[in-house]
């Protein structure tokens, strides 16, 4: 998300990083379930442990390559009993429809091997949008040592709004699901099944997915299997050395991905860096029609009304040049706007109106961009929203939403271009972060390409 929606990161309790997978465990990792496209998902994350509680744990000891002895012998097994948790299978299956609908649905065996762990994966979050899906859970389950199961209870599940929205009830279509699991101990196995069904597509027509397969832990076994309609155009760009077994049957076509990650080639406490990802599927066509797809989404947005107009002359009043009243609007949305750090898409995309925004004192980064916009406007500029991914670049292959996790301003003040990002609150006119910096943005302007 890919059926991933993208993501900015969510304002997370300490010892987590926000990664791109569905999944998150309180205070440690669970591998995985996989990033799904923006199609009608919605944003999927996953989290695992900050390097601050990485430290903690004990260093892991890469597995023993296989080797013969001289007179050919049988192959020694790598040891992976040091790793914290070893991923058994990961599957994600999704499929759509040509009005953009569609149905994942994921599983996961994690067997534990660390007290550690065991405590870590004590609750399951899972979240959703609850606007445009449904989410449900057939099964959380402890795999004992000796083969026996212990099932999570109905009343082990919680709906609750995502934290980061708890007080930002413009948002509270931003949900998830708590499930408390049954006592884990090390030497037993974590197995689950997630299932989000897509009722309202965030773009009616059109689907998309994207999927990093797990490389931070060993993971015996990883499926993806893509169901599309068969006379649908589908662009796909699978990742080096990735190829698709495609069939197609009963009017679809299916693609399957099979993989494994079994060998540690980084160093303990260290992660991959999120680079291209693997799997991208999407009907887009063109990075122009995803562009002008967001812009009628944010065009209607940023309307001078008086009670904008009013505000932008009060912050301009002092101001001489262009840029110097671009720069007081720019302070008063970035410093006086709390930032509800939302991954790109999960509230949908159609922003607030702007007029809202000034009684509610709270917003997102496309409400952010579209307040500043709208100020902007009623003092004779013209700010473009910019669509930008902090993670990676787009993939060229793909054109989709789910290649960008935040949103942006470009304005032409005079002679000069200037960069924005309202959700950094404290920072200074035009600076960037380092991870914002030399990277393709999708520039959207009022009218035009």
């Amino acid at each position: 998300m890919c059926v991933w929606h993208g993501i900015v990161g969510m304002a997370l309790p300490p010892g987590y990083l926000l990664l791109d997978s569905q999944v998150r465990v309180r205070g440690s990792p669970i591998p995985g379930l996989i990033p799904r496209g923006i199609l009608a998902l919605s944003l999927s994350i996953a989290l695992l442990p900050s390097p601050a509680g990485i430290a903690q744990e004990k260093p892991a000891t890469p597995p023993q390559t296989p080797s013969a002895t001289a007179t050919g012998a049988a192959q020694k097994a790598p040891d992976y009993s040091e790793e914290p948790f070893i991923v058994e299978f990961l599957s994600t299956r999704a499929r759509f429809e040509n009005d953009g609908r569609g149905r994942i649905e994921r599983e996961a065996r994690i067997r534990v091997q660390n007290e550690a762990e065991a405590r870590a994966m004590s609750e399951l979050v899972f979240s959703y949008n609850s606007a445009v899906e449904k989410l449900d859970i057939p099964y959380t389950r402890v795999r004992r040592a000796d083969g026996s199961t212990v099932e999570a209870p109905a009343g082990s599940v919680q709906d609750l709004a995502a934290q980061a929205v708890r007080d930002a009830p413009l948002y509270s279509d931003a949900r998830e699901m708590h499930v408390s699991v049954p006592g884990v101990h090390p030497g037993e196995t974590v197995e689950y099944e997630v299932v989000e069904v897509i009722q309202e597509p965030l773009v009616p027509g059109q689907f998309w997915f994207q999927q990093d397969f797990e490389k931070n832990a060993i993971t015996l076994e990883q499926r993806l299997t893509v169901d599309v309609p068969a006379e649908r155009a589908v662009k796909i760009a699978p990742g080096p050395g990735l190829s698709a077994r495609t069939e197609e049957a009963n009017g679809r076509r299916i693609y399957s991905w099979t993989t494994s990650h079994t060998a540690r080639t980084e160093a303990a406490g260290t992660r991959k860096p999120a680079d291209e990802p693997e799997v991208c599927l999407s009907t887009f066509s063109s990075w122009a029609e995803v562009g002008a797809w967001f812009q009628s989404v944010v065009r209607a947005g940023a309307t001078v009304t008086p009670e904008i107009q009013k505000k932008a002359d009060e912050l301009t009043q002092t101001a001489k040049t262009p840029v110097e009243k671009l720069e007081e609007l720019y302070d008063y949305v970035a410093e006086d706007f709390r930032y509800v750090n939302l991954p790109f898409g999960t509230a949908r995309f159609e922003p607030h109106a702007p007029a809202s925004l000034l009684k509610n004192g709270y917003a997102d980064a496309i409400d952010k961009h579209t307040l500043l916009a709208a100020l902007a406007a009623a003092e004779g500029l013209h700010a473009d929203a910019a669509l930008v991914g902090w993670r990676r670049d787009a993939e060229a292959g793909a054109p989709s939403p789910a290649a960008f996790d935040h949103v942006i301003t470009r304005v032409a003040a005079g002679s000069q271009v200037i960069w924005l990002d309202t959700t950094t609150e404290v920072a200074p006119f035009g600076f960037l972060i380092s991870s914002l910096r030399h990277k393709q943005a999708l520039d959207i302007p009022e009218e035009g390409a």
